[in-house]
């Protein structure tokens, strides 16, 4: 993200002296080292410059002719980890002395909501961990590596862990600058280099004495801890504006399907043309071929669904367009329910959940069956392929349009079957469907029944509008799925 790369950028040109200006009434690193980071250096200082500086020529990168390097060891008077309690997690209190962790270490501080406690007794024997005021703390294993923090002012003692470093500074004065040089990449660069063991498990306090510093004079070290104290709140904004922008980017595909798929079904996508005629005629059509097909005894008479009442009609339509139950425009049933003695390694394939995957037909995934499949278990090309029952209530209703012959379908499965089944398929996969199975599916498992999915409501256009819309969203989705 913009926010991080700009952070990690200023950090680094703030350690390479590229942010702020060198002044000659500075002076230079090398008075400060002399005046007041190491006093015992300053007998004989120019000689113990000579160990303490580092040459020009082993430095990771330029910086100004005043500043120095210099081992972070050099300027710290104690390096150190603590360890875990004896008794590990059971022996925490719920008060006494702050045990700090990994998880409580962030760049912009410590984090201490989820502190631990310690008692004094036990904080006592282990003296050599103690973490007081100024200091500064650093993640050395685990994910959290290099994540480093300042201990405020106003700070009570408190003790460590093994995942966790003290670096107390010769002169606390410095401790600003040094936190700000230790987020830096680099030296979270350096810190993965140096990792100890054969699977760089950890940061060794030995190989953190080594961490070599870029050090400023005193007063541009003030210069640059204030600039950069200035520019980060800014960058804090533009990275939480970057996860607003990120969590819209990321949902406006799904938010935009959404949309075209209700407008769709509302007649909003489409034209309404007078030469498509009236749906109340489609819907007679099809009531008289039902009809026909009953008397031919080649569908059973189905009991006659509720009539609908002004109440449930969720929004408006076309007018040449009306609102009908979906089984009064086609058939369902559901599927096949056979024994695990039945499953083989060829056979009938079993149309399951897993075979529907992004509102079409998977076959990575299938389940052979070696019996008899009834007629009204079969799936033919065009049908509707619905999940009706599953573990995860957001599965149910999912569904695709099959596009094999010789298959069957499993018992949490229905399958729909009528004229119009490309434009219904569309309206299974609209929002308005789904907000609609959610107040039916039950609440002690989730699932439709056959009965649910006859009687859903369904906006029904005009064939030739069906048509269009079905074009038009088969050209405006996969451009959803691409942002995607």
């Amino acid at each position: 993200m913009i926010a991080k790369r700009l952070r990690n950028s200023i950090l680094q040109a703030a350690i390479q002296g590229r942010l702020t200006e060198q002044l000659p009434e500075d002076g230079t690193a090398r008075e400060l080292l002399a005046d007041i980071i190491a006093p015992r250096y300053r007998k004989d200082f120019e000689q113990n410059c000579k160990t303490l500086v580092i040459d020009e020529d082993d430095a990771p990168f330029s910086i100004p002719d005043n500043w120095i390097w210099i081992r972070l060891g050099d300027i710290c008077s104690k390096i150190g980890s603590g360890s875990t309690p004896s008794g590990g997690r059971t022996t925490y209190v719920d008060k006494g002395i702050k045990f700090i962790r990994s998880q409580n270490v962030y760049n912009e501080g410590l984090r201490l909501d989820n502190v631990v406690y310690i008692t004094p007794e036990i904080d006592q024997k282990r003296e050599g961990s103690h973490v007081f005021a100024k200091d500064i703390l650093l993640n050395i294993t685990g994910a959290s590596i290099g994540r480093c923090a300042l201990v405020p002012d106003d700070f009570d003692v408190a003790n460590i862990n093994q995942h966790v470093l003290i670096l107390r500074l010769v002169n606390s004065l410095l401790r600003e600058y040094v936190h700000l040089v230790m987020i830096t990449p680099y030296i979270f660069g350096e810190i993965m280099n140096v990792q100890v063991g054969g699977t760089k498990e950890g940061l060794s306090a030995s190989k953190a004495m080594q961490l070599l510093i870029p050090l400023s004079p005193f007063t541009e070290q003030q210069r640059i801890v204030n600039k950069i104290k200035e520019i980060m709140p800014q960058l804090d904004v533009l990275g939480k504006d970057e996860m607003k922008l990120d969590t819209i980017q990321k949902s406006f595909p799904k938010k935009m399907k959404d949309s075209l798929l209700q407008s769709a079904i509302q007649g909003k996508l489409t034209e309404q043309l007078e030469a498509d005629g009236d749906a109340r005629d489609l819907l007679v059509e099809i009531q008289k071929e039902k009809a026909d097909l009953i008397k031919l005894k080649k569908i059973k008479k189905e009991k006659d669904l509720p009539e609908i009442t002004d109440d449930e009609i969720p929004f408006e339509v076309p007018e040449n367009w009306c609102w009908v139950r979906l089984g009064d425009i086609g058939e369902t049933n559901i599927g096949l329910t056979y024994k695990p003695s039945d499953i083989s390694i060829d056979g009938t394939l079993v149309l399951r959940s897993g075979n529907i995957q992004n509102d079409k037909m998977d076959y990575s995934d299938n389940v052979y069956v070696s019996c008899d499949i009834p007629e009204s278990k079969k799936c033919h090309v065009g049908d509707i392929l619905i999940c009706a029952r599953n573990g995860s209530k957001k599965l149910v209703g999912k569904a695709a349009i099959i596009d094999q012959e010789g298959m069957t379908f499993g018992a949490f499965m229905a399958l729909f079957r009528s004229p119009f089944n490309e434009y219904i398929h569309k309206y299974i996969s609209s929002p308005y469907f789904r907000s609609d199975l959610d107040g039916v599916s039950t609440t002690t498992i989730n699932q439709i029944t056959q009965n649910n999915v006859k009687e859903r409501l369904i906006p029904l256009p005009p064939l030739a509008e069906q048509h269009r819309i079905v074009e038009r969203l088969d050209q405006l989705l996969p451009l959803c799925d691409a942002l995607e």
